[in-house]
Formats: C-alpha cells, structure tokens, sequence
C-alpha cells in the first residue's frame, strides 16, 4: 500500500529539521561564512598580511641600522648612497 504524498513530503520535512537540529552551532556558523566569498576573501587577504608580518626577518634583506639618513639624499651611485652598497 502506497503512503499518500502528504504525509510523505512532512516526514521530508522533519528528517531535513532533525538534521538541522543535529548540527552544531559552530558548523553553522562555518557553513554561513564560507558561503560568503567576500568575508572568504577577507579573511585569506589577512591570513596573508599575518604571514608576512611574522616572517618579515626572513624577508627583509637589511638592518635597519644599515642605512644611514644622513645619506639619503644622494645622487645615485655616489659613495655612500644605497645603490652603491647594493652593487657592490
């Protein structure tokens, strides 16, 4: 005997309920956020910052007693001015 399709597309419904009732509030909140490309976007743009921000000693080539601000209005390639350390 076949079920009517009444009750059959409520007992859909409360299976889909139930599953909702199942998930935790921090797969929620999960699931929200990434639907959200611009908030996703956010987020890997200061993942990025962050990365650099710690590893900015690996990354910056000089001290910062290696240049000296007397000098810094030099024409290129007279002694003392950046560039003249640079290739040498």
């Amino acid at each position: 005997m076949a079920v009517p399709k009444e009750n059959n597309e409520n007992e859909v419904q409360d299976r889909s309920l139930a599953n909702k009732k199942d998930e935790t509030q921090l797969r929620a909140i999960a699931r929200r956020f990434f639907r959200n490309k611009a908030a996703v976007v956010g987020v890997c743009i200061l993942f990025v910052f962050y990365m650099i921000a710690i590893f900015a000693p690996l990354l910056a080539p000089f001290e910062l007693d290696f240049l000296d601000p007397t000098l810094r209005r030099l024409p290129p390639l007279t002694p003392g001015h950046l560039l003249r350390r640079l290739l040498a």
